[in-house]
């Protein structure tokens, strides 16, 4: 958990809006006026992210994306065999992630201020995104915003579990009452991150050479993962609660 939670959506998000607002240069002024108030937005979060993290540190998040998106998102949205290059590639976007995403989850939880802070920063760029993803025109983009706002919500949900029980209670918890679910959901929070990343970046422009298709199909999938982490967290929600897991013991439920 520490080291999924919030995936690579902070350092991708930035980058996004800041490359997407070059495309809509001509504007009514109504829009140009929008279009400022989420620049000014766009630049208070990323300078909470630089400053909250340390500059080091967004740097190599930033570099490490870089390299995700030359790599694993250009080959999963040129692949001629999509379906079958996802698995593989998304445990080599995780494995070139893993490191620096630990090392931002940890100084994210350092302090519950610093926490609160990021998730309200996160919602506030995610909405940014979902406003500029709907400017493309893309007839499944409904699809991608969906997963973006899934991957949102699991960012608070680990995070008020974590803050609320510790992690070490949690995993406790997770291990002893809901192992093979607790594994499932976060592969399913790792595949959705990957999903995502790859369909916003082809319908934003930031990689241009893309089989339709591919996207097509990543698009769907963020759709039917946005839904299994929905289900993985309501259950979830019951295993780690310890009234109603007690409760379903005595029943023979579980």
């Amino acid at each position: 958990m520490r080291v999924r939670f919030a995936g690579l959506k902070t350092p991708l998000l930035i980058r996004v809006t800041k490359k997407a607002q070059l495309s809509y240069a001509f504007k009514e002024t109504a829009e140009r006026d929008l279009d400022r108030l989420r620049s000014y937005k766009l630049a208070k979060v990323a300078h909470f992210f630089r400053e909250g993290v340390g500059r080091g540190l967004s740097i190599k998040l930033t570099r490490v994306l870089t390299g995700a998106l030359k790599n694993e998102v250009a080959n999963i949205l040129n692949s001629p065999e999509a379906e079958s290059a996802f698995p593989h590639l998304s445990a080599k976007f995780w494995a070139r992630t893993a490191l620096p995403m630990l090392e931002f989850n940890e100084a994210i939880f350092s302090s519950p201020t610093l926490l609160s802070e990021f998730l309200t920063n996160v919602e506030e760029l995610a909405k940014i995104t979902a406003t500029l993803m709907r400017k493309s025109e893309y007839e499944k983009i409904e699809d991608i915003v969906y997963g973006l706002a899934t991957l949102v919500d699991h960012d608070r949900w680990v995070a008020g579990k974590i803050s609320a029980a510790g992690f070490d209670d949690l995993a406790r918890k997770l291990s002893e009452r809901a192992l093979e679910t607790a594994l499932s959901f976060a592969q399913c929070s790792m595949d959705l991150a990957f999903a995502w990343v790859s369909a916003a970046s082809a319908a934003l422009g930031i990689v241009r050479e893309y089989r339709r298709e591919n996207m097509d199909y990543l698009a769907g999938l963020c759709r039917e993962l946005a839904n299994k982490l929905d289900s993985y967290m309501e259950t979830l929600d019951i295993v780690v609660d310890d009234e109603l897991y007690e409760d379903l013991v005595k029943l023979g439920v579980v």
